[in-house]
């Protein structure tokens, strides 16, 4: 079970969790709202950074008041710095083996409806290759060997605030917000809250 969150509301998040402990799901999961594209009407659309840091904090919170029935995941890089620095259980396992929310441009490949082959489900703006023309072990070789998308996985190239972060490492912010936001795939997400020593 997914869930977005614009206008953030705590009884939004306790309704998704009461009825997916109702039946038993073993976790609910709540996606970050993420742009699809630099049009306004779609960035307007997204929460403040404040809106975020409130509702990652809340659903923080909510872990313990659910206990792992439902579990809470995260799928938005930011939870990972929250759940640090509020001191997440077992941090090692949980960031590799649970938490869904890192971003994986470059890391990862979707389809378009046209075969197309991009980067991120949220981000068409790269396309690298065509499964109607090639293999998709092909596209997937080329895009692991590209300059490009190497460099985009390096977080020590990230720029701004995202760029001098100490959590950069284990959040490193998400691309797609970022390049539709400021126009710069290494840019700052600015979705993010904290605002890290030697950043503007």
């Amino acid at each position: 079970m997914t869930k977005s969150v614009s206008n953030v509301n705590e009884r939004d998040f306790v309704d998704v969790l009461d009825l997916a402990e109702q039946y038993g799901a073993r976790w609910v999961i709540y996606h970050g709202m993420i742009p699809y594209s630099k049009d306004q009407a779609s960035l307007k659309a997204c929460p403040s950074p404040q809106q975020n840091e409130w509702a990652w904090n809340k659903l923080f919170d909510l872990q313990s008041v659910y206990k792992g029935k439902p579990a809470i995941n995260v799928y938005y890089p930011s939870y990972a710095r929250v759940a640090k620095q509020r001191g997440v259980a077992d941090w090692d396992n949980w960031y590799n083996r649970f938490f869904l929310g890192r971003c994986f441009f470059g890391r990862f490949m979707s389809i378009a409806e046209n075969g197309d082959a991009i980067p991120c489900s949220y981000n068409d703006a790269y396309r690298f290759g065509n499964v109607k023309m090639q293999s998709l072990q092909s596209i997937w070789d080329r895009m692991q060997t590209s300059e490009f998308f190497t460099k985009v996985r390096d977080k020590s190239n990230l720029n701004g605030k995202c760029g001098v972060c100490e959590y950069k490492d284990i959040c490193g912010g998400c691309r797609t917000s970022a390049l539709f936001f400021t126009g710069d795939i290494f840019g700052s997400d600015p979705a993010m809250c904290l605002h890290p020593e030697g950043s503007a």
